[in-house]
């Protein structure tokens, strides 16, 4: 994962779990993943109500397209969080 990757979830979990006290659990998969084990985190991550991913996953909304090469600097991870979390709003994941 590229340190712009892991800007873009701390600012996600900025909003989810600092403003709005939600849990969350967090995968971090391998690159090149067995078969059985992809067939083993598909069928885990079926449990989840929303998916957040920083690559196309089935139902997950992804993040952090991109941003490669790039971090999110303090003046404007303010911008960012209220767009993760109007989205958040918009998909129905906060009231």
């Amino acid at each position: 994962m590229t340190q712009s990757l892991d800007d873009a979830l701390q600012q996600l979990l900025e909003v989810w779990a600092v403003r709005h006290g939600r849990a969350y659990d967090v995968f971090e998969v391998p690159p090149k993943l067995p078969a059985a084990e992809k067939r083993k985190l598909a069928a885990a991550l079926k449990r989840y109500a929303w998916v957040v991913s920083t690559e196309p996953r089935e139902g997950a909304w992804v993040i952090g397209e991109g941003t490669e090469g790039r971090t999110v600097s303090p003046r404007t991870a303010p911008a960012l969080r209220r767009d993760y979390e109007a989205e958040m709003k918009r998909r129905g994941w906060l009231g």
